[in-house]
């Protein structure tokens, strides 16, 4: 299933509205440290979500780019988030990097051990040279 532009359009919105409203709340000077510590969560969790729900789910990209949208999203975070109000987004960076970073090798180790699995079940009569079998996997 393809992503067509109405989809593109809503996820465009929903993140410009996001990130632009968090810019502006956290510019404020008399804001309270709940408020920071949700926009930074808001930040941090509704991007890639909205991302998944309308480019992963359906199924037209690859998993992978879940990663890469919630990398995105830390790095704007970063430059979103006042270095005034970094305390919790420090503090969420330490344990959750490691994390992402983990889960980043296994799904890259899984997917290498899948395509070997594969390749072993296409080329298992040894008609196919190399590279035909690699075409196959892809």
């Amino acid at each position: 299933m393809r992503v067509n532009r109405l989809q593109i359009s809503i996820l465009l919105m929903i993140l410009s509205t996001i990130m632009i409203s968090s810019f502006i709340i956290l510019r404020l000077s008399n804001i309270n440290s709940l408020t920071v510590i949700l926009l930074t969560l808001a930040l941090i969790i509704l991007c890639p979500l909205s991302i998944y729900f309308f480019f992963i789910l359906p199924g037209s990209m690859p998993k992978i780019l879940l990663y890469l949208s919630f990398i995105l999203c830390l790095g704007l975070s970063y430059f979103i988030i006042p270095s005034s109000q970094k305390y919790f987004f420090n503090e969420i960076l330490v344990w959750l990097l490691p994390i992402v970073q983990i889960s980043v090798a296994i799904f890259i180790v899984h997917s290498i051990v899948k395509g070997i699995i594969r390749y072993k079940e296409i080329n298992s009569n040894g008609s196919y040279t190399f590279l035909e079998t690699a075409r196959k996997l892809l």
